[in-house]
């Protein structure tokens, strides 16, 4: 590109933000009309006499598109395909062509899309799902890529046709997603691309087992004891509402909670020590089940009422305190790099863009730290666990992607978001070098929560090279494998699990053109 913009003023080259970008001048450009002509002769099928305009290479079948004035001189050059040692001659005109029919009829409907998933802030699904129910703004989305979020009973407005990429798992959600079209007209068309497993291939031979099969009604397993925990700290939590705990207000930022959150007067102790030291609450609690738990899940939140409670509060605050002073540590970090680079003398291009990647990164982190502090309390406790949440996912991984610009002033702008992934997905798609996609940006993995140098976040693991089968190695090694009895395990190897990830960049390095909606995945 740089030699053809030196070579010819069709191609010209402008730099942005320290980009070189290459275009055509629009005064470069030649838009020819194809006119068909009109016949008088009754024995062809059609009046119109389609006028040649394409070229077609004889060897390898490239079509090429040409004025019609023009393309005597283009019979007989070579094809401009790559290695191909073909020439072009005459292409015979095609009875319909659709773009060329499109274009004429002047009513050309752009494809807008939007993107409607789980990973989506309220405030933006919100206005997604009215500006497409509405479809009058130039810019509404009229094509939507989603998740099953819209198998939860949204209000999406008239669909005229679903797309499925793959086989539901049950027919509830083949139902669920397959009813969003056609409820204005009663007419709508259903395409369901089936993937080569067994669950989809099966599906393909027999259609009507997800077509006709039987909708089950969901049901909720009540003795799941993490979700009993927490349900009966959130029962705790309104006693502190409604008095009958004593107990100082709770603070509306997570960081005042947390300040002295086991202390004396603080609110999580006196929520600790109405459940250590008065057993009615966790009476009160279960007997709001009336006969639904088994005495075996009773007794476990009794135990945990007694003395667990204390135990998953202090983790779960040395958590919160942890990830603060890993913000803390990482500013740190940045500055001091970017401080010896400011000092650097005689400073190259890169080191420049190096030092404005830096203080883009510090001052995402910066925003990062203060969202951790400024957290809204009951969101922060959902978050650390000690709360229910309605994703009913234990296992999560969270990542942090922060974006910055840069204005004409050369001030940095900051937007920090965060996205979780249930544990089986989440150890893949946000692992180290993997990209994340989301709200039309491409998020690199590029750091770990890895701990410090006095706690690090590893662990002592044994593995079986056989079975797969793990445990956490502490103490004297096992003589075998307790599923498939090899006497392998005794090795011991350093884990990370994978709790966050981090991904920062610039905002136009990370966000998504049509040229690049490629997806890369990393394994």
């Amino acid at each position: 590109m740089a030699l053809l913009a030196a070579e010819t003023e069709a191609v010209v080259a402008r730099k942005v933000s320290g980009h070189t970008v290459y275009g055509i001048d629009r005064r470069s450009l030649l838009v020819s009309d194809v006119v068909d002509e009109e016949s008088l002769d009754l024995n062809v099928d059609s009046n119109v006499v389609l006028t040649p305009n394409a070229v077609r290479c004889a060897m390898c079948g490239h079509l090429h598109v040409a004025p019609p004035e023009l393309l005597d001189e283009w019979v007989g050059t070579p094809c401009l395909r790559y290695r191909c040692g073909g020439s072009f001659e005459r292409a015979v005109p095609r009875p319909v062509n659709y773009y060329r029919d499109l274009y004429r009829d002047g009513r050309v409907t752009r494809v807008v899309t939007g993107e409607h998933t789980g990973l989506l802030k309220r405030a933006p699904r919100e206005d997604l799902e009215a500006a497409f129910k509405a479809g009058t703004a130039p810019d509404a989305p009229n094509v939507l890529t989603a998740t099953p979020t819209l198998e939860m009973g949204i209000d999406i407005g008239d669909l005229s046709s679903v797309m499925l990429t793959s086989v539901p798992r049950t027919p509830a959600s083949y139902i669920q997603r397959v009813g969003r079209s056609g409820r204005s007209s009663g007419n709508s068309l259903v395409t369901t691309f089936v993937p080569t497993d067994t669950h989809g291939l099966y599906y393909l031979a027999d259609p009507e087992a997800m077509l006709a099969g039987d909708v089950r009604p969901p049901n909720c397993y009540l003795d799941a004891s993490e979700i009993l925990q927490r349900q009966y700290i959130a029962y705790l939590v309104d006693r502190t509402a409604d008095g009958a705990i004593d107990a100082p207000l709770l603070p509306r930022r997570v960081s005042k909670l947390m300040k002295n959150a086991l202390d004396t007067g603080g609110f999580l102790r006196a929520v600790i020590d109405a459940s250590v030291g008065d057993p009615s609450h966790v009476e009160a609690f279960l007997a709001l089940f009336g006969e639904s738990l088994s005495e075996r899940s009773r007794e476990s939140l009794r135990e945990f009422a007694a003395a667990g409670i204390e135990a998953q509060v202090k983790e779960a605050v040395g958590t919160w305190s942890e990830h603060q002073d890993d913000l803390s540590r990482r500013i740190k970090r940045l500055t001091a790099a970017a401080d010896r680079l400011e000092g650097q003398a005689g400073r190259t291009d890169d080191d420049e863009q190096k030092l404005s990647d830096l203080l883009g990164q510090r001052s995402a982190v910066r925003l990062l730290l203060n969202e951790h502090r400024d957290e809204y309390s009951l969101s922060g406790l959902e978050r650390l666990r000690l709360l229910p949440n309605f994703m009913l996912l234990d296992d999560t991984i969270t990542l942090d992607a922060s974006m910055w610009s840069r204005d004409e002033a050369g001030e940095f702008h900051t937007e920090v978001v965060e996205y979780q992934r249930g544990g089986r997905r989440g150890i893949i798609e946000l692992a180290p070098g993997n990209s994340f996609y989301a709200a039309g940006h491409r998020h690199v993995i590029d750091a770990l929560e890895i701990g410090t140098g006095d706690a690090p976040a590893y662990e002592t693991w044994r593995l079986c090279p056989n079975c797969g089968y793990g445990a956490i190695g502490e103490g004297s090694a096992p003589a075998e494998c307790e599923r498939c009895r090899s006497k392998r395990i005794a090795d011991k190897h350093q884990m990370l699990r994978l709790n966050r990830s981090y991904a920062s960049g610039s905002e136009e390095g990370a966000r998504v053109y049509d040229e690049s909606g490629q997806r890369s995945r990393e394994r």
